[in-house]
């Protein structure tokens, strides 16, 4: 009974730190650069159906969808977490960081690359 207890909890713990919540960020082009406003969305409870008015920022959880590629093209930026599903690519022409202040998930579909 008690380990059963201690598995659920770990996976609603696991669901709450990686899933969507009101606010996040998710790109919803097939490509798109960190610092366009058109690149992001927001998440409203069942998609990234609203426009982003601000770019991510440390509060701010980011979503790099399935299919999709983000170009990291800001010298400096923060963000919550990262999650990414699609390519998550840094800028070759500019010095970048990016600093995330939780997770970094790089799902199997998902790939970083400089």
């Amino acid at each position: 009974m008690k380990k059963s207890l201690i598995l659920t909890f770990l996976l609603i713990a696991g669901l709450s730190v990686f899933g969507q919540t009101i606010g996040d960020f998710g790109n919803i082009t097939a490509t798109g650069t960190w610092t366009s406003l058109t690149t992001w969305a927001l998440w409203d409870g069942s998609g990234f159906n609203t426009p982003a008015t601000v770019l991510p920022d440390s509060n701010s959880s980011v979503f790099i969808q399935a299919s999709t590629s983000v170009t990291f093209d800001d010298t400096i930026a923060s963000c919550k977490n990262l999650t990414i599903d699609g390519s998550f690519l840094t800028s070759k022409t500019i010095a970048t960081i990016l600093t995330v202040h939780g997770n970094v998930l790089i799902e199997a579909t998902g790939s970083y690359k400089t």
